[in-house]
């Protein structure tokens, strides 16, 4: 038989176990190891549960918004990368990077950024007087500048362009 229990951290799970199981979980001290504990219909309840900005998520990664791209979550790494980098180079480190138990990590088109930017005092993490990378190009003279992000303690959060082969700090983020 199931039951269905409801945890206050919004997490829905349904168990199946039998009765006998559930009798030496109850009743006795000594509970049998061959009990039938079935965890296959776990899942996750996300309808009333919206993190707050800035929150670090059970897998380490940092709640960072909503994308104004998709209208759904956004979460950053916690931290930028070590080394400043090229655009190409910026994109490649994103696309191959293993973080937080994702692989599916990026370079934040611009409006992303933005959310970033606007909520970097609860993300944490960001340089002063930093400019960061975007994955958004200014399409002149061949597409050889990239949309940037000026960081600058907090304040004026400019946009910019500048050359793609310019080397500048890397947020990644996933979702979105």
């Amino acid at each position: 038989e199931t039951s269905g229990i409801r945890l206050s951290c919004g997490v829905n799970i349904s168990v199946r176990m039998n009765f006998r199981a559930l009798d030496d979980i109850l009743h006795n001290s000594d509970f049998r190891s061959d009990a039938l504990i079935d965890l296959a219909d776990f899942t996750k309840n996300t309808s009333n549960a919206t993190p707050k900005i800035g929150a670090t998520m059970p897998d380490g990664t940092i709640y960072a918004g909503i994308s104004p791209e998709t209208n759904k979550p956004l979460y950053a790494t916690p931290a930028d990368a070590s080394l400043t980098m090229p655009f190409n180079q910026a994109k490649e480190y994103a696309a191959k990077l293993e973080a937080h138990g994702h692989n599916d990590w990026r370079v934040p088109k611009l409006s992303e950024m933005r959310v970033l930017f606007n909520n970097h005092a609860a993300i944490g993490g960001f340089g002063t007087a930093s400019n960061y990378r975007t994955s958004s190009t200014f399409d002149y003279r061949a597409g050889v500048f990239a949309h940037l992000k000026y960081f600058e303690n907090g304040n004026e959060g400019e946009d910019y362009t500048d050359a793609r082969s310019k080397r500048f700090s890397v947020r990644c983020v996933r979702g979105g």
